[in-house]
């Protein structure tokens, strides 16, 4: 546990379909939503990290690092510390947080 680092708990939200995607490639994450995204809306990967993504246009593609999503632990989905797996925590599902509803995105994972 890293309490500095933890966020906040994965949120009871009305979740809605999308156009949106994520996609994963290494240890980077591309982002394209299908809706304009305000300062402090989020994203959620497998239900438990999260990163701020806002301000961001609709069909602006826009990349984060995998390192800077974190849990309400303060743990990361990448192995960055001695007591980690060495493998990348694999994102089954992702969802983008706005206007006080879960957006699910289309998740593809290049290899």
């Amino acid at each position: 546990m890293v309490p500095a680092y933890a966020t906040r708990a994965f949120p009871e939200l009305p979740k809605a379909a999308s156009k949106s995607t994520i996609t994963i490639d290494g240890a980077d994450l591309m982002v394209q939503s299908d809706r304009p995204l305000d300062e402090g809306d989020a994203i959620w990967l497998n239900e438990r990290f999260v990163l701020s993504v806002g301000p961001l246009e609709a069909n602006q593609r826009k990349r984060f690092e995998l390192r800077a999503f974190r849990d309400q632990f303060g743990e990361r989905p990448v192995p960055d510390d001695f007591w980690r797996a060495d493998r990348v925590t694999q994102v089954v599902s992702g969802l983008i947080e706005s206007d006080s509803i879960l957006w699910r995105a289309v998740v593809t994972i290049r290899d």
